[in-house]
């Protein structure tokens, strides 16, 4: 990677005093005159060659030739070794004749796997000199196979409290370019640490023909909550039946100022804040719309927004979207755009003449860790006008109007899904097996004859006659007083009788099309947004029902939802396959073989790809969803006391992935994925 190789050449010419091991040298006892990295000249060649292969506990050596030169001027540096080798004991010099000096090093195998031995450097008369990069090869136990290794590898210099850092798993010291079968790591629990992709680089080194690679396998952001050591778990990495282990690492997090404490923002941020109007009437129950939008490169997704003041005002609702990605040029955490939008009611009382409010957006303190300071944005004001009289400035949305379903098309015959009678389908595959038994029976391999054919046909009808609902059972008089309360005007009592019909009938997409149409005129944007939703699951052919979804959606600003993909009830494509035997097994009793030959395999293809449809369908229709009832907060871990990442709005749906005690495993429409209480969340189970 461009990143490790930067790295290394500062190790290896940045400050040689500082970081480099001066070891004595046999027979020496002077030390070397002082000499800067532009006086390394040409390197010098190993004898053995650049590659060497050793067992575990074996003494490899490196043998070094040196002309033109005397014992008494040499000194050997050397750098921070790998960890799996160390020297074995200082350098020894021999005489070769004629001014030439054979250096001796002696290292040792500590730990299998491949290690790139560079820096170490000989001090002459002459000047300084470095030796080329040896490969050490160490193998296994067995001596057979010489295993790669795996590593975290953090992406930061410095690692201050809450800032967004990436971290590298990567295998290395491989000799071919490999992607692992299985990655295994657990989180650290003092922060978010969230999977991304776009970081990270393939880095290879040519060391004499043997081609080395070190390769990312996963890229991680680590932001952490707290500060002083924070521990960077063990992960393994098994490639075949090869298991490479990164040890865990401890981090030393520096604590970002108080000043910057209240945001919790780490990076380079802007703030910009907006009203969608700059007058209210104080008779017509005016609304503020303020919008507040950060933007920048950090800590996006965990920063706290700033604080607002709105005398006069009352918030009534918010909302909020995120946009983010990893930096993948300055790899400073996530780059994008968190905004929130803050609905604020007039409630203040004032004279008949005009007067004037203040919205103040609050300073705001970021922390700037390339700079190591702290920067101060100043708060930003909105003045707003409130005049008198019965107009409103602004008119509100019109309320989409949608027509509720009458009792007679609630009551209309229709199809029972038999998702919910598994025992029709089991039912179902009594026609297979009595054909298939019957061919097996016949001991002159003759085709089955056509009563057993058409026993097996008829067997296959019977769970088409049994899936038919003439008439859902339905309470007629309670749907009809709906009705009633609905011209008299009370459209919320009407709501009472619908839940009281859809706990009767929870599988029944027209009550809850109905139930929903009801909230929307209601202005209830979370009871609307769940029985829509509803609807459009159990109904996915009905357009009627998603056009009202996405109507709801728009009245009530609700951006990021998770999409309801589209795909046909699988109770049709039970009834397609049904009819697909049939039409099997009726031309299993003709008697023309070649007509029934082609017939038998195009009817064959045909049920492979309506049972493959069938499977697909059927889990897009069993995937849970639900509705965010009040603002929560997503964490990482399902316990109350986690520290918050990102925040849900009312009537946000989400996708349920997972229930543990008493908290839904969410995602979100953006993917993200975290932890909330199941109170807040209102699912098909509670409805």
């Amino acid at each position: 990677m461009t990143y490790t190789l930067r790295r290394r050449r500062a190790v290896r010419f940045g400050a040689l005093a500082g970081v480099f091991l001066f070891f004595g040298v046999t027979g020496i006892t002077h030390e070397a005159g002082a000499q800067s990295p532009d006086d390394v000249v040409a390197p010098l060649l190993v004898l053995d060659g650049p590659v060497t292969t050793v067992t575990p506990g074996e003494a490899a050596e490196l043998r070094i030739r040196v002309d033109d030169t005397d014992s008494a001027d040499v000194r050997v540096f050397f750098p921070d070794f790998p960890a799996g080798i160390s020297p074995a004991g200082n350098p020894t010099l021999l005489s070769r004749g004629r001014g030439a000096i054979e250096v001796r090093i002696g290292l040792t195998a500590d730990e299998p796997g491949r290690y790139v031995v560079e820096g170490i450097l000989v001090a002459t008369a002459a000047g300084l000199r470095e030796i080329e990069p040896v490969l050490i090869e160490i193998a296994s136990s067995s001596g057979e196979t010489v295993p790669v290794r795996a590593r975290w590898r953090v992406l930061a210099e410095q690692f201050y409290q809450s800032r967004s850092v990436p971290v590298i798993l990567e295998v290395i010291g491989a000799v071919d370019y490999l992607f692992p079968d299985d990655i295994t790591y657990r989180a650290p629990e003092t922060g978010l640490f969230e999977e991304v992709s776009g970081i990270g680089e393939v880095s290879t080194r040519e060391i004499g023909e043997v081609t080395v690679y070190d390769i990312p396998v996963a890229a991680f952001l680590f932001t952490p909550a707290t500060s002083g050591e924070v521990r960077l778990p063990e992960a393994s990495v098994r490639t075949g039946d090869a298991v490479a282990t990164a040890r865990a690492q401890v981090l030393n997090v520096t604590p970002i100022p108080d000043a910057a404490g209240a945001s919790n923002a780490v990076g380079t941020f802007e703030i910009v804040s907006r009203v969608d109007t700059t007058e209210v009437n104080r008779d017509a129950d005016a609304t503020v719309d303020l919008e507040i939008e950060i933007t920048g490169t950090g800590n996006l997704p965990v920063v706290a927004f700033p604080d607002i003041d709105a005398p006069g005002f009352e918030e009534i609702d918010r909302a909020e979207r995120v946009s983010t990605e990893p930096d993948q040029t300055g790899l400073d955490g996530y780059r994008g755009v968190r905004r929130r939008t803050i609905r604020l009611e007039y409630v203040g009382a004032g004279e008949e003449n005009a007067e004037t409010t203040v919205i103040t957006v609050g300073g705001y303190v970021y922390f700037d860790p390339a700079a190591a300071r702290t920067v101060r944005i100043p708060p930003q004001r909105h003045e707003i006008v409130v005049r008198g009289g019965a107009t409103p400035v602004d008119a509100a949305p019109t309320v989409p109007e949608f027509p509720l379903l009458t009792v007679e098309e609630l009551s209309a015959t229709s199809w029972y899904r038999l998702a919910e009678l598994p025992w029709v389908l089991y039912l179902f595959l009594l026609g297979p097996i009595i054909l298939g038994a019957s061919a097996l029976w016949s001991v002159r391999r003759r085709p089955p004859s056509r009563r057993t054919g058409a026993v097996a046909m008829v067997i296959t009808i019977v769970p088409l006659l049994l899936g038919l609902t003439l008439a859902p059972s339905l309470n007629v008089e309670r749907i009809r007083t709906a009705e009633r309360l609905m011209e008299e005007g009370r459209p919320a009592v009407a709501g009472v009788m619908y839940d009281l019909e859809i706990a009767d009938n929870p599988w029944h997409a027209g009550l809850h099309y109905n139930r929903g149409v009801l909230s929307l005129r209601l202005d209830r944007p979370v009871v609307a947004t769940y029985h829509l939703r509803r609807a459009v699951r159990l109904a996915p052919q009905r357009a009627q029902f998603r056009d009202a979804l996405a109507a709801s959606s728009d009245y009530f600003a609700l951006e990021d939802q998770v999409p309801i993909p589209r795909y046909p009830r699988p109770d049709y494509l039970v009834l397609a396959l049904i009819v697909l035997w049939t039409a099997f097994w009726g031309v299993l009793s003709a008697r023309r073989r070649l007509r029934n030959t082609l017939s038998l395999v195009g009817i064959g293809m045909l049920i492979v790809l309506v049972i493959g449809t069938l499977g697909w369908s059927w889990s897009v229709d069993r995937r849970e969803d639900g509705v965010v009832r009040r603002p929560v907060h997503v964490r990482r871990i399902p316990d109350e006391s986690a520290v918050p990442w990102i925040g849900l709005s009312t009537a946000q749906a989400v996708e349920i992935e997972l229930q543990y005690e008493s908290f839904y495993l969410v995602r979100t429409q953006a993917g993200m994925t975290g932890w909330v209480p199941r109170a807040a969340v209102w699912t098909d189970t509670d409805g």
